[in-house]
Order: structure tokens, then C-alpha cells, then sequence
């Protein structure tokens, strides 16, 4: 058995791309007809552009963000990783197994996205008809290599095609980390024909973490970082509902009065999907039934239309049950449930339930807002369910799927998604090299005359500035996403490590640490997405970023910075903005670590065509020729990589001054 497993997207990542694509599907210009005779396969590659957007309109987008509410079913830790561990769900009776869906257990980071733990890294999937699983059968096994890391991802078994009650992961090998190794999930689904029956369903585990957040009911709770298929329906009737029974093999009965003998073109069964239950199609539908007309109340005579009293029906989910009436003449239509539904709420819970019957005679429906009797009245009335609402006209919308087709489709965008990208890719290629063809015909074309040169001149740096422009949203969304993320993640981790041994000293120490790094690295990265952001381009942007940076490192010293001479729209290159950045945080961190100054003055000038950045502090002092470890060296090879230099003047105990002269353009 081979799972399927897809990667869900954040929405604003997708939403980035498909503005991306609708960007290069805009209405065709001049200049697009002309790269599309430069490039003819740039035309085939928006073709396919199209094809696909077209397709993903019409897949689910799946959820906006995760519910964390609850995160799922944990075990209890473990020193080794080759541990075994196991979790199982009682599907209530044995039933086909079509589809199972294995979603991983989440925990929000401190920015709010999901951070994945605990899927086994070798594992099995059996099914057996008892609890003990003496006789078992295996649905999936990789238990002989390593699993790769899900992530977010939901694994999938499809078309399993056993017959079983229960349903056993077991973890042969744990993720973790030394002494904490550990087996989780957010929640285990099983499908049988257009049902999840899995949900609500009993779980078992070898052992389980004590915790609100974490309990094997959460396994098939209906909560996870998927989603649901639905969304929740403003639905405000579910219809009738019976009384609870503790067996089966209850009989019950509900009755619809049509006022006056009508001939009877057809009767129609339309199940329950309540909306104060966790969602649930085929809600309540008697196992076993039977369907009577008569023009007695009592039935004293009547005809059968259906009787599936013999043997199980199956339960039809979302489809409508139709049955022929036949023309027959009648005034009480009668449905008779001899066996009931199971509810999967403990072993001693069985109903009959139905969203809405119809009785079609000449077209119409008759039995709209009939008069309704029944057997057995539901013992605690609610707003939702009333005899009255097996006629009121209000039923769920009729849907056809399972909750493993919902993962299917979503797994079906991601790869759609992923080809939009590679093809954009691709297109912005194709429109360079047209746009190079273009350039150099139009040079041929005009020989030596200026106005070729100048056009090919501004062709290219339109392409450099694009390609500019997408090499500082790429990388900054990268930093962000990517880096970010994970710090995140490390922080988190370590905050809860703190948690979990607050006695330990040395665990405490080295997870201090790690917090510690995290922070810093995420402070720096946030400096440098701010410096490659497109936008951020005047000096007057970057005096007021190194004012902020002052008043972080220099916390506890006096420091005035002036500006002299600058405008809001002066200009360096990307490049200087960022070395000049970079030698300024520098020589912050060496007056803050090693110059003890009590008063430190900066200034930043312009004066024909330079800028000059100068430090001073008050401090201690160094001897410049035998100063190590400062970073000096890097501050002055940066100043010269972008055609600067920089001075140091300094001795003991006089101070330190530093000098950055770097060229710019007005």
C-alpha cells in the first residue's frame, strides 16, 4: 500500500500566486504579441497557465489557518527511539474499510503557525475484527524503512478493501529527541462508503500523555490542521429524531398523514447531517426498515412499497433514497425501523433519525407541513429535531465524496499550485530571452544609430530591475518563511523543554541558550529581510532603521545621532545600503561588548556625491595594530567592496573613532 501525501499551502502563499499568474495573464499588449513572435513556446506555456487556473477555481482551498483547539493523541515519552507504541479506534461493528487518513498532531508556534511533531518514523497499519488483534491483517506497513517526515502533510491509504471493526497504528520507531521520543497524531479517520465512521468513535492506547491538549479521544474528535470537507451550514432544522435505545433491535416508527387519498408516484428518504453533531452524513438512517401506505391510520391494511427488513441496508450517506410508489392510492405513509442506526457514542447508544421524507404524487409534494405522528418521542426535545421537521421542506444539500476525496482534491491544487509555479518560472524565462531576441533585432535593425543603443540600454535595465525586484521578494519571503519559521519552532521547543524540566540545571542552561540564539538570530534576520525588501531604498529610510538599531544595542549608554545635509530621497546603491547597515551594527556591538563608553555621538552627512558615516565613544580605547577579534577587518573589506573606505582612530584610554566614506547618487 502505497500512501498518498500532500503538502497544504498557506493561503496568503498560494493567494501570492495565483496574483502572480493573473499578473502574466492580463490582457495581451504590444509587447506580448511581439515576445510571443520572438518566443513562439511562450505562448504554449500561458496556454497551460490558463488550463490549470481554470482548475483550480474549481478545487477546495482548504482552511484559512489551523484550529489548535485541540491537538490530538500523544503517548508517554520514551528513552529510545525504537520504542513501540500503539493507538487504535472501535468502529463500533464490523463495516468495509475503503479509505484511511493518518493527519498529523500540530502545536501553534509563537507566531500562529502550525509546528508538526510526533509522527512515527516506522510504523504499521492493521485491522482485525477484535480488540485484541490476535488475527490481524496489515493495510500498510513501514515498519523496514524510514518514513519520511510528513510535516503538515496527511497520509493517506487508499482503497484499503478489508472488512474490520478496529483499526491499530503502531510506531515501531519514535521522532523526539534523547529521553523524549514520543508517538502522535492529530487525528486517525476511516471511511466507509460516504461516511467518516471513525469519528466519534472509541480509542485505545498502549499508554497516553496526561494533558487538556492532549487525550486519545482528540483522535477522532473531527479536529484537525486539514480541515473539514464542509464548511458549516446555516441549516435551522435537522429533522426527525426518536427516541435513544439501548439495543438495535428496537422497533420504531414515524407516520405522515396527507389529508386525503392521493395516488403515489414515489416516496423519498432524505437522511439526516445535523448541525448540532459532529458533521456526519447518513445521520440516524435505520439499518433495517420497511416502507407501508394505507388509507387506515392504523394500518390495519396497507401495501408495501419497501421492506429491507431482512438484511442491512447500506447506509446512503448523502444520496436520497427513492422508492416507487406505484400509483398507489393512499392517505398514511408509514416507515418502520427495525434495526437502528448506531451513534458511536458508547456500545449502548442506538436511534432513528431523518432529515425529511416526501411523498410525490402528480408532480408535487404532498406531504409538505403534513400532519406527523410517531412510536417513540424523543425523550429531551430540542430546537433542531421535531416530528414537524420531517415535512417543513428543509434538508441538507445532496453531496457525493468522501472526507479522503476532500484530502484527494486538495492534494490535487497542491500539484496544480506547484506546475502554476514551475510554468511562471518558465514564462518569465521565455519573456527574458524574447525580450534579449527583441533587443538584439532591433540593434541590427538600427545599426549604429543612437536610438537602437538607447533602446537596448533601457531593455535591459527593465530586465535588470525586474529581475532585481523578484530576487529581493524571493529571498526576503524565503528568510521569512523558511528561517523564521523554524527559529520559531526552536523557540517553542525550548520553552516547553523549560517546562518539562524545570529541576534540571544543565538542560535548563543549554535550552537558555538555545532561546537565547534564536532570538538573536531572528532579531538579524528581521534586519536583513528589512534591508533586500523592495521599497526600501532612499538613505533617508536607512538613517531612521539606524536610528532604531542605536537605541537597541546601545540600551544603557548615551547616544545622539545627527543628520546633516541628506534629504528623504537620496539614494544609495542596494548593495552600500546594506555593507554601511552591517559595519553600523558592528561597531555598535564592539562599543557595547568591549569600549565601557558612557557617550557615544554618531552622524550621518552628504558632501559631493559621498556619504560619511562617523562613531564616536568615549570609552576605554585600543591599540589598533594589535586589536583582534573585533571584526575590523570585515568592516573594512565591506567598505571597500562597495568603493568606500573606512578610518579608525584610537589608543588607550582616549576613545574611539570610526569613519565610513562611502560614493552614492543624489
Amino acid at each position: 500500500m502505497i500512501p498518498l501525501i500532500f503538502r497544504p499551502l498557506a493561503p496568503a502563499v498560494v493567494m501570492a500566486q495565483v496574483v502572480a499568474f493573473q499578473a502574466v495573464t492580463a490582457q495581451e499588449s504590444a509587447l506580448d504579441r511581439w515576445r510571443s513572435l520572438m518566443q513562439p513556446e511562450l505562448r504554449v506555456v500561458e496556454s497551460r497557465l490558463q488550463q490549470l487556473q481554470a482548475e483550480l477555481e474549481s478545487l477546495p482551498a482548504g482552511p484559512d489557518r489551523p484550529d489548535f483547539s485541540i491537538s490530538g493523541y500523544r503517548s508517554e515519552a520514551a528513552a529510545m527511539a525504537e520504542t513501540e507504541k500503539w493507538v487504535q479506534v472501535d468502529l463500533g461493528r464490523v463495516m468495509p474499510v475503503d479509505d484511511i487518513v493518518m493527519i498529523p498532531a500540530v502545536v501553534p508556534s509563537p507566531t500562529g503557525t502550525a509546528v508538526p511533531l510526533g509522527f512515527p518514523r516506522r510504523f504499521v497499519v492493521e485491522l482485525s475484527l477484535t480488540a485484541d488483534f490476535a488475527a490481524r491483517v496489515s493495510a500498510g506497513d513501514f515498519g523496514a524503512e524510514a518514513f519520511p517526515d510528513p510535516g503538515l502533510a496527511p497520509v493517506i491509504l487508499r482503497k484499503v478493501g478489508r472488512v474490520a471493526r478496529y483499526v491499530r497504528v503502531t510506531a515501531r520507531e519514535l521522532r523526539g529527541e534523547p529521553d523524549n521520543y514520543f508517538f502522535a497524531l492529530g487525528e486517525l479517520a476511516v471511511t466507509s462508503g460516504n461516511r467518516n465512521v471513525a469519528q466519534g468513535a472509541a480509542v485505545e492506547a498502549r499508554d497516553a500523555l496526561a494533558s487538556p491538549r492532549w487525550k486519545p479521544s482528540a483522535l477522532t474528535d473531527g479536529i484537525s490542521v486539514a480541515g473539514r470537507p464542509v464548511e458549516p451550514r446555516q441549516q435551522p432544522t435537522n429533522g426527525y429524531h426518536g427516541r435513544e435505545e439501548t439495543r438495535a433491535d428496537v422497533r420504531q416508527w414515524v407516520q405522515v398523514d396527507l389529508g386525503a387519498v392521493v395516488p403515489i408516484d414515489e416516496v423519498r428518504l432524505i437522511p439526516a447531517r445535523p448541525v448540532d453533531f459532529p458533521d456526519t452524513i447518513g445521520f440516524g438512517f435505520p439499518e433495517r426498515f420497511r416502507i407501508e401506505v394505507s388509507t387506515d391510520p392504523s394500518l390495519a391494511t396497507a401495501a408495501v412499497l419497501m421492506d429491507h427488513t431482512g438484511d442491512d441496508y447500506p447506509n446512503p450517506g448523502d444520496r436520497r433514497v427513492v422508492v416507487p410508489g406505484r400509483g398507489r392510492e393512499a392517505r398514511f405513509v408509514r416507515l418502520t425501523a427495525e434495526k437502528l442506526w448506531p451513534r458511536l457514542r458508547g456500545p449502548e447508544d442506538f436511534i432513528f433519525a431523518l432529515a425529511e421524507m416526501e411523498v410525490i404524487s402528480g408532480g408535487r409534494n404532498v406531504a409538505l407541513d403534513r400532519p406527523v405522528s410517531e412510536s417513540s418521542p424523543l425523550a429531551f426535545p430540542t430546537s433542531f429535531w421535531a416530528p414537524a421537521f420531517l415535512v417543513d421542506g428543509v434538508a441538507p444539500r445532496e453531496e457525493v465524496g468522501t472526507y479522503a476525496d476532500w484530502l484527494a482534491a486538495l492534494a490535487r491544487r497542491q500539484v496544480i499550485v506547484s506546475e502554476i509555479a514551475g510554468l511562471s518560472r518558465r514564462a518569465d524565462r521565455l519573456r527574458e530571452q524574447a525580450e534579449g531576441r527583441l533587443a538584439a533585432a532591433g540593434a541590427g535593425l538600427a545599426g549604429c544609430l543612437v536610438l537602437g543603443g538607447l533602446a537596448a540600454v533601457w531593455v535591459g535595465r527593465i530586465r535588470q530591475r525586474r529581475q532585481t525586484r523578484a530576487l529581493q521578494t524571493r529571498i526576503a519571503r524565503d528568510l521569512h518563511d523558511e528561517i523564521g519559521s523554524n527559529l520559531s519552532s526552536i523557540g517553542l521547543l525550548s520553552q516547553l523543554g523549560l517546562e518539562a524540566a524545570p529541576d534540571a540545571r544543565a538542560m535548563r542552561a543549554e535550552l537558555e541558550t538555545i532561546r537565547r540564539v534564536a532570538a538573536q538570530t531572528a532579531d538579524s534576520m528581521h534586519d536583513i529581510v528589512w534591508l533586500i525588501s523592495p521599497g526600501t531604498r532612499t538613505i533617508g529610510d536607512l538613517s531612521a532603521r539606524l536610528r532604531e538599531t542605536a537605541g537597541l544595542l546601545l540600551a544603557g549608554v548615551s547616544w545622539t545621532m545627527e543628520v546633516d545635509g541628506l534629504d528623504g530621497g537620496a539614494r544609495l546603491p542596494l548593495e552600500t545600503q546594506r555593507d554601511l547597515f552591517l559595519i553600523f551594527k558592528e561597531a555598535l556591538h564592539n562599543i557595547q561588548r568591549h569600549a565601557r563608553a558612557g557617550r557615544v555621538t554618531i552622524s550621518l552627512s552628504r558632501s559631493r556625491r559621498r556619504f560619511t558615516l562617523r562613531i564616536a565613544d568615549d570609552g576605554g580605547g585600543f591599540d589598533p595594530a594589535s586589536a583582534a577579534g573585533h571584526g575590523l577587518a570585515n568592516m573594512r573589506s565591506r567598505a571597500v567592496s562597495c568603493g568606500g573606505r573606512m578610518s579608525l582612530d584610537s589608543s588607550p584610554g582616549s576613545g574611539t573613532v570610526i569613519t565610513v566614506s562611502l560614493p552614492g547618487e543624489a
